[in-house]
């Protein structure tokens, strides 16, 4: 087991530092490792994302556990991981879910090992391994610190990829408000575009009217319209804005309804 442990260590440290494969050619390797190393025939990456777990990558024959297959969060196994302060494994996952489990009922699987993933300090997904039938001893204290390594890199890897596509989108946007003629198309542009690459839907953009001492809104996104209304003008010290307009610093706010101040407590 420890020369095992060793060689497949190694393994995946060679495939880490090959710098030509996509995250997706060394993910589908590395599951396939995990799986010979713990000898389950199942190997997934998922995202889990307002009450459902998604497969976003996966070695296996299991129908429910393919890239692209979904399910919701409450009838996976992948809920004891999200649930626990630590990685989750089940030598006998019928023993210990209950026959009459959801999960168990649907999945039909028979141990399971799983960690979280987290990208920055945000919640991913989960990155697991199982097989339909049960185990003839208990996870190892070693394998379990292999698949959280794994887990570790793959949140890693995301976060390292995200900053990438980032990067990118902030040059494709530098480039289109390069050629903007007004102060009203480069706000637009800026929303429109901001949006998706920081997944913030709602985004506005207001102008400084220094004649009336407000700031008035310029532009804004259909979901911020949908959301909280029509933009308003500011008066000064009557939104949160002010202060970051008047010390020229970004401000976050991580829970506003915490925040005095705010223009919209709702």
């Amino acid at each position: 087991q420890q020369r095992s442990l060793v060689s497949d260590m190694e393994t995946v440290a060679d495939v880490l530092r090959e710098g030509g494969d996509t995250f997706e050619e060394k993910t589908h390797r590395i599951l396939g490792i995990g799986c010979e190393f713990l000898d389950l025939p199942f190997g997934f990456l998922t995202r889990i994302e307002e009450g459902v777990q998604q497969v976003v990558h996966a070695v296996g024959d299991h129908t429910l556990l393919q890239s692209g297959e979904s399910a919701p969060l409450e009838k996976s196994y992948c809920r004891k991981t999200i649930e626990s302060e630590d990685l989750v494994g089940m030598q006998d996952a019928r023993k210990e879910l209950g026959a009459d489990d959801s999960a168990y009922q649907l999945f039909e699987l028979g141990c399971y090992i799983g960690t979280k993933v987290l990208v920055g300090e945000k919640l991913y997904g989960t990155f697991c391994f199982a097989a339909p039938h049960d185990r003839d001893r208990e996870f190892a204290s070693s394998e379990r610190e292999v698949i959280k390594l794994l887990g570790q890199w793959s949140g890693y890897e995301l976060e390292r990829q995200r900053f990438e596509e980032r990067l990118q989108g902030l040059h494709r946007i530098s480039q289109e408000l390069l050629v903007a003629e007004t102060t009203e198309e480069v706000a637009e542009i800026t929303l429109e575009r901001g949006k998706d690459l920081f997944s913030l839907p709602i985004m506005a953009c207001w102008e400084y009217d220094a004649a009336n001492d407000v700031l008035r809104p310029l532009a804004e996104t259909d979901e911020a319209v949908q959301t909280v209304g029509e933009a308003p003008t500011f008066e000064r010290g009557g939104a949160l804005l002010w202060e970051s307009f008047d010390s020229g610093e970004i401000r976050n706010y991580e829970d506003l309804t915490e925040q005095p101040g705010a223009y919209n407590p709702e």
